[in-house]
C-alpha cells in the first residue's frame, strides 16, 4: 500500500489517491479499528466538502439529464466529457501558461470577486494552427476549475432547413445554463465553411448572428471556450 501510495503521489493523481485514502480506512474497518476509520472517513468527508465549495457548489461528474438533440434528425448537438474522463496534460510556454492560469485562478474566486464588483472573465478565444493543442487547452481549463466538457457537435447543428440552425444553437446554450460546464465552441468559423454556405437562403447570416449574440449574452455558470485556427 506504501509503494501505491508513493506512485500516486509521485504521478500527481488525484483519482489515485482518493482511491487509495478509501481503501486505507475499509482495511482499517476491517482490522476493527472503527474509531480511526470514522475518524479518517470524516477527514476525507471534510475535503470532498471544501472542494464543492471552492467550485460554488458545482458537481463536476454530474451528467446533464438531458442533452440538447436537433427535433429533426434527433442527434446528439454535443459530446459531453465527464469532468474525471478529460485528457488534460498540456506542456505550454511560461507566457501561455500564465494566461491559463490566471482563468483558472480567476474561475475559482468569482465568489470572492464578486463580493468585491468584480467579473471573472466566463468566454474565451484560443487560436492558432491547426494541431497546435487548442482542444486540449479548453480540456485543460475544464479539468483546472473541476467543470466537465460539453463540445458543440457544428456537423450535426448546422442544418439546410429555415431556421432549424439557430434553433439548434440556442437549445445548447440552454443545456449550458442548466450543467455548468467548459462550453466548447471547436473551430467556431465551421460555420461560414459548412454545407449550408453552397446554398445558401440566408441561413448562414442567420446562424452566425444567433451565435453571435448568443456568445455576447453568455452568462451561464461555466465557461465558454471558443477555438480557431484564423489568427
Amino acid at each position: 500500500m506504501l509503494k501505491r501510495l508513493v506512485r500516486a503521489i509521485a504521478m500527481g493523481s488525484q483519482d489515485d489517491l482518493d482511491r487509495l485514502a478509501d481503501s486505507i480506512v475499509e482495511t482499517e474497518r476491517n482490522s476493527g479499528h472503527s474509531r480511526l476509520a470514522s475518524e479518517l472517513e470524516s477527514i476525507l468527508d471534510d475535503k470532498q466538502k471544501k472542494k464543492r465549495s471552492n467550485r460554488g457548489g458545482i458537481d463536476s461528474n454530474r451528467s446533464i439529464r438531458e442533452l440538447p438533440i436537433s427535433r429533426r434528425h434527433q442527434e446528439m448537438l454535443v459530446t459531453f466529457i465527464a469532468h474525471d474522463a478529460l485528457e488534460h496534460h498540456i506542456v505550454l510556454r511560461r507566457d501561455i501558461d500564465e494566461r491559463f492560469e490566471r482563468i483558472e485562478k480567476e474561475f475559482a474566486a468569482r465568489e470572492r470577486l464578486s463580493a468585491y464588483g468584480l467579473n471573472p472573465r466566463k468566454k474565451v478565444l484560443l487560436y492558432g494552427p491547426p494541431g497546435c493543442g487548442k482542444t486540449l487547452g479548453a480540456k485543460r481549463i475544464a479539468w483546472n476549475t473541476g467543470l466537465p466538457l460539453m463540445k458543440v457537435r457544428f456537423d450535426a447543428l448546422v442544418s439546410s432547413y429555415f431556421g432549424e440552425s439557430a434553433s439548434n444553437l440556442r437549445a445548447v446554450f440552454d443545456a449550458a445554463r442548466e450543467q455548468p460546464c467548459v462550453l466548447l465552441l471547436d473551430e467556431c468559423d465551421f460555420i461560414a465553411r459548412s454545407r449550408v454556405a453552397s446554398k445558401d437562403i440566408g441561413e448562414v447570416a442567420r446562424i452566425v448572428n444567433t451565435l453571435l449574440q448568443l456568445m455576447e449574452e453568455y452568462d451561464a455558470p461555466g465557461l465558454l471556450v471558443a477555438t480557431t485556427n484564423i489568427e
